[in-house]
């Protein structure tokens, strides 16, 4: 995705397989971790948040892709 988008090479995506963060910055509930998005800018200030309570919805792709363009410049 960060060749096909221009992103260029300093850009890192980040996947949290094991929970940790998503238990410290996105919550559980019901005992299933809640579906959380961030984009990060270059300073560490959070650019883009999405977390919703039911880890069923996700924001879109598009909206996602816009933010972390914003901060790419």
């Amino acid at each position: 995705m960060r060749e096909t988008e221009g992103l260029g090479d300093s850009f890192v995506f980040l996947s949290d397989i094991g929970g940790e963060f998503a238990s410290q910055y996105a919550g559980v509930s019901g005992g299933t971790f809640n579906a959380a998005t961030y984009v990060i800018d270059k300073e560490g200030k959070i650019a883009y948040r999405y977390n919703d309570g039911d880890f069923t919805k996700r924001p879109p792709a598009q909206e996602v892709l816009e933010a972390v363009k914003k901060v790419v410049g």
